[in-house]
């Protein structure tokens, strides 16, 4: 089912675009270049993601009252030691990123989590409101709709 979807996706919305951008010159480099340009933005908007992310965990955390223990995404990991953040390198297999968070004190039985917990969708959520603003304001500029 997935290969169908992917192949309806790549037919629909992906195969126009080189002809978008690059008018009917379509040339075997023209194609190249797409498909290069198509996956860097699809590594930059991962790894966006994922620093999304962790930086909702991180601000929602901190306006629930925990405090600050590190942030990773991907083996950078910042961590505060003696009053000032650090930057590590540390790999946890199978993650690829992390925010941890020391809760508030005293320690009781109803620590505000919930937010903290939700913050990453949160923030994910904004993002995709933005992006998809971004995206309607973009559909009259071809080679800016690639970023949409």
């Amino acid at each position: 089912m997935f290969v169908i979807l992917s192949g309806i996706v790549l037919r629909n919305y992906i195969a126009p675009y080189p002809v978008r951008i690059f008018g009917e010159d379509i040339t075997s480099a023209n194609c190249l270049l797409f498909v290069c340009i198509l996956l860097s933005f699809s590594f930059i908007a991962i790894v966006a993601h994922i620093i999304i992310h962790e930086a909702g965990h991180l601000i929602f955390g901190l306006l629930s009252g925990y405090r600050f223990v590190s942030i990773r995404v991907f083996s950078f990991l910042f961590i505060k030691q003696d009053g000032k953040i650090v930057c590590k390198r540390y790999s946890l297999m199978g993650t690829s990123g992390q925010c941890l968070m020391a809760p508030p004190e005293p320690y009781t039985d109803d620590l505000p989590t919930m937010l903290f917990n939700f913050g990453g969708v949160i923030a994910g959520l904004i993002a995709s409101a933005l992006t998809l603003v971004l995206y309607i304001i973009s559909q009259d500029y071809p080679v800016l709709s690639l970023f949409f």
